[in-house]
């Protein structure tokens, strides 16, 4: 079973136009369709964050735009300080000209490609994609039975720092705490009724679901 977090369906949005295109044709691929499988868990917070997803993604390329135009003032000041009008290696106007036209053309390169991004908050087409991939391939979530289970578990996990989910434990909202648990929870439930081995694609690198071993990402 080929088992999906919500963060690899919420990366669509971040990736670039190209490495998009390349998951897009994976996910939809027949080999991987056959076996993907996505935890109730997943497909809800999927949902729950795709919009601040996309917003992030609109406002952090103007936040960065507005960091580097301000780096360039602070870099144009420091330069007039440092460095006198006439100098006899560096042409400080010279350099300030070549870094100011260097930066016009980066921005205006964004204003090129920032068409290409094909969502909006109220523009989603992406998203049809995604349902579809999903379309069919989403679990139950857990009874009350084992949601009350699972409640009396993790203080023991957490007051342990069992994996995975105890990096969670402070989010104020319950069901959030428990988020990956839950999520971990429905896999092993699933890989169970199936009795089959799973290949969990994740894109979390929080110490509760990997080893850091001098600077290396281990598996738990």
């Amino acid at each position: 079973i080929i088992v999906l977090d919500a963060n690899v369906l919420l990366h669509i949005y971040r990736l670039p136009e190209a490495q998009r295109s390349d998951l897009m044709r994976i996910l939809k691929s027949q080999e991987v369709l056959a076996r993907l499988w996505i935890p109730h868990q997943a497909a809800l917070e999927f949902h729950r964050n795709r919009l601040k997803v996309i917003s992030d993604q609109i406002s952090s390329s103007k936040k960065f735009l507005d960091t580097v135009d301000k780096a360039f003032q602070k870099l144009s000041e420091e330069m007039n300080g440092v460095i006198r009008e006439h100098h006899p290696l560096i042409d400080r106007e010279n350099w300030k000209n070549k870094l100011e036209e260097k930066l016009s053309a980066l921005t205006q390169e964004y204003e090129d490609v920032k068409t290409r991004y094909p969502v909006s908050l109220e523009d989603d087409p992406l998203l049809n994609d995604i349902l579809e991939i999903m379309e069919g391939r989403i679990g139950d979530p857990l009874s009350s039975a084992e949601m009350d289970e699972l409640r009396k578990e993790a203080k023991d996990r957490f007051a342990k720092k069992i994996p995975p989910g105890y990096m969670d434990e402070k989010k104020k909202d319950e069901e959030r705490a428990l988020g990956d648990l839950i999520f971990w929870k429905q896999i092993l439930k699933k890989a169970k009724e199936k009795d089959s081995d799973v290949l969990l694609v994740l894109n979390d690198m929080k110490e509760d679901w990997w080893q850091k071993i001098h600077g290396h990402h281990l598996p738990r």
